[in-house]
C-alpha cells in the first residue's frame, strides 16, 4: 500500500517542469526563512526578560543601599564606592 503511495509521489515529481520545482524550492526556502524567525523571536524575547530581571534586581540593591546610607547605616564615602561597585558589576554582566 505505501509504495503506490510513493510510486504515485514519485511520478508527480517527475512530471514537473523548471518552473515548478523553482516554485517548490522558493517555498521550502519561505517556510524555513518563517521557522528562523519564529525560533530567533523566541531566543530574543528571553535574553530581553534575562536583561529586565537583571536591571530590577540592580535597582532594588541601590533603592537598599539608598535607604541604608539615609538611615546612617554608612557614609557617603561608602556609598558613592558601593554605586560604582554595582555599575561596574552591572556593565561587566552585560561585557560592555
Amino acid at each position: 500500500m505505501n509504495f503506490i503511495y510513493i510510486s504515485y509521489i514519485n511520478e508527480r515529481l517527475n512530471s514537473l517542469n523548471l518552473l515548478e520545482y523553482i516554485l517548490i524550492f522558493f517555498l521550502a526556502f519561505f517556510i524555513l526563512i518563517i521557522i528562523l524567525s519564529f525560533i530567533l523571536n523566541v531566543l530574543i524575547a528571553n535574553f530581553k526578560k534575562n536583561e529586565v530581571n537583571k536591571l530590577i534586581k540592580l535597582e532594588k540593591l541601590l533603592i537598599n543601599l539608598k535607604i541604608s546610607f539615609e538611615n546612617g547605616q554608612i557614609n557617603a564615602n561608602e556609598y558613592k564606592q558601593r554605586i560604582k561597585n554595582l555599575n561596574n558589576k552591572y556593565q561587566g554582566d552585560n561585557g560592555s
